[in-house]
């Protein structure tokens, strides 16, 4: 997200508007599609845990339940999988994505000094990453979730009327707001992780936690626009009600997960 923010940031302050609608548009999706085809051949080359290969090699000996029964036994771990993920990710869509274009489109803000302002939180937002994760290894899991989505429900209408069109402002509202958002985004693939027995883990995150990023994180922008269409000068604080109860249900599921702090895998 940074690095795309960055191209955005770069383009903007070196291209005219003729140009990025000519062309200049097209350059981040060339980059994604190479940065794409890196991914796939490091994936591929990549070395599975030995305690994973062990647990293959056993399953070969020993029979063991076909996938689809196993996701079922584990339905309520993907669940919760959704659970802490739905607050988070609309979250983290309005206000590392959302928030900057509402700047230039409705406050009218320069497009290159949003964009950088943008990357600036952003880059703020991943330095937090270690700080969260010591936390947690100190008081657990579950108050980091909690501090993060109570404190990002708290927090969230606030500082989107501190956004006014001025650089600064747009700055210390994503600033304050990805403060709480990171202490989820760090720990929670820690979280994920411990709810799943080895055999069933990478399906057992991937499918629930793909599900709530498309249906809800994929959907942050359209509903953002269509509550400003539907509820008028009430639309934006509809919304921020709506991103309010998804962070509250994370927090509940938060509550209810077992604290895995020094969990053995």
């Amino acid at each position: 997200m940074v690095f795309g923010t960055l191209i955005g940031a770069i383009l903007s302050a070196t291209l005219s508007s003729e140009e990025m609608s000519a062309w200049g548009w097209r350059v981040p999706f060339a980059v994604g599609a190479l940065m794409g085809l890196y991914s796939l051949i490091m994936r591929a080359r990549m070395k599975e845990t030995d305690h994973f290969t062990e647990t293959k090699q056993l399953s070969v000996t020993v029979k063991q339940d076909p996938m689809v029964k196993q996701i079922w036994q584990n339905r309520v771990r993907a669940l919760q999988v959704i659970g802490l993920t739905v607050g988070l990710t609309v979250l983290y869509y309005i206000w590392s994505v959302s928030t900057p274009a509402y700047a230039i489109k409705v406050l009218g803000m320069d497009a290159s000094v949003a964009l950088w302002v943008g990357v600036a939180a952003n880059l703020c937002f991943m330095a937090f990453f270690p700080l969260w994760g010591m936390l947690s290894d100190r008081i657990g899991r579950r108050p980091v979730m909690l501090i993060s989505n109570i404190g990002g429900a708290v927090m969230q209408i606030p500082l989107s009327m501190m956004v006014q069109g001025e650089w600064w402002q747009l700055f210390l509202a994503m600033f304050g707001m990805l403060l709480f958002i990171s202490g989820s985004a760090a720990i929670v693939p820690a979280i994920y992780a411990e709810l799943f027995p080895t055999s069933i883990r990478t399906v057992g995150v991937a499918i629930p936690y793909s599900i709530a990023v498309a249906v809800f994180g994929g959907t942050a922008a359209y509903l953002q626009a269509g509550f400003q269409e539907w509820f008028g000068n009430s639309g934006g604080m509809a919304f921020s009600v709506y991103a309010i109860l998804l962070l509250l249900v994370s927090a509940l599921t938060a509550y209810k997960i077992p604290e895995s702090r020094g969990k053995v895998l």
